[in-house]
């Protein structure tokens, strides 16, 4: 429904700790609402690389976050 693997929610998950305190939080680039997420599970929507994506974020919005997580991780 969130259009969410097990690997993605981890980052996520972690995304959300990270950004809990700031004024803009950290939004899910392929959480296209429900209806669109379903019609991509059952329509096979992408080329198999790329996939769809929410207009405010790009296909590399979910990389960065979990680059900035690595170099925080080490850090600590």
């Amino acid at each position: 429904m969130c259009n969410q693997t097990t690997i993605e929610s981890c980052i996520l998950r972690k995304a959300r700790a990270r950004h809990h305190r700031r004024i803009e939080p950290f939004i899910y680039p392929y959480n296209l609402g429900f209806k669109q997420n379903l019609r991509q599970i059952f329509n096979g929507v992408g080329d198999g690389l790329t996939w769809p994506v929410r207009s405010d974020c790009d296909q590399y919005t979910l990389t960065r976050e979990q680059l900035e997580q690595n170099v925080h991780s080490m850090f600590q």
